[in-house]
């Protein structure tokens, strides 16, 4: 039985998120099982559902996720679009402040252990550094970018690759990218206008380019 995650390539609220919120650790379980992609965000959805489950205090959940595999860094890690609604503070530090004791003990024994270790890169990190940064060059990173970026999904692959184009002011021609980047940056304005590639922008939009090919051909195999 294959399970549809409705949040993938759309802006659908994530299947995943949603058994969090409701607590559901029979489906987050089913889920698991079935290969959904358990680090997922979107337009909707800003956070994974492990930080999910840490801000609910979901601790059962919490340790599900952390043991297939969930990038720690969503619970330890404020993304940049819970600034403006957390003030700074991250899923655990929430967690805490809200008293849910087992949760924040699931995630402290995990670092503790150095069995789940923290992901190097967080696909926030990236949109905003590449947003903030003109001479933010993705090809002088290491090796590891590539197998990180390998791994996500074709709309987030297309988000980072237009975080270049946005800082320009590009128009974009779909309603979604605007509106995301709108969101997401107050300063992003979208103008019709001629921009210059600097050759670090250049890089950064082939470097894309190919990763979003290598993701097209995997899925093309099945």
């Amino acid at each position: 039985m294959l399970i549809k995650n409705p949040g993938v390539d759309s802006l659908e609220y994530p299947t995943l998120q949603q058994a969090v919120v409701a607590g559901r650790s029979d489906i987050v379980k089913l889920l698991l099982d079935h290969g959904i992609e358990f680090d997922y965000t979107n337009f909707l959805a800003e956070n994974t559902a492990l930080a999910v489950a840490v801000r609910l205090g979901r601790a059962e959940i919490a340790q599900m996720l952390i043991e297939a595999g969930a990038d720690l860094g969503a619970a330890t890690e404020v993304p940049y679009s819970e600034w403006k609604y957390h003030e700074g503070k991250s899923a655990i530090e929430l967690a805490k402040e809200e008293g849910h004791k087992a949760a924040v003990e699931v995630v402290e024994n995990a670092l503790k252990s150095g069995k789940y270790v923290r992901a190097k890169y967080m696909v926030d990190a990236i949109i905003d550094k590449l947003y903030r940064d003109p001479a933010f060059d993705l090809s002088a990173q290491d090796k590891d970018l590539v197998q990180f970026l390998r791994k996500q999904t074709r709309e987030t692959l297309r988000h980072i690759r237009n975080t270049i184009f946005a800082r320009k002011n590009y128009r974009f021609d779909d309603p979604q990218l605007i509106e995301y980047f709108r969101k997401r940056f107050p300063s992003y304005k979208p103008v019709v206008r001629k921009y210059d590639m600097s050759d670090v922008d250049k890089r950064n939009v082939q470097y894309m380019k190919e990763i979003e090919e290598y993701r097209a051909a995997r899925d093309a195999a099945g």
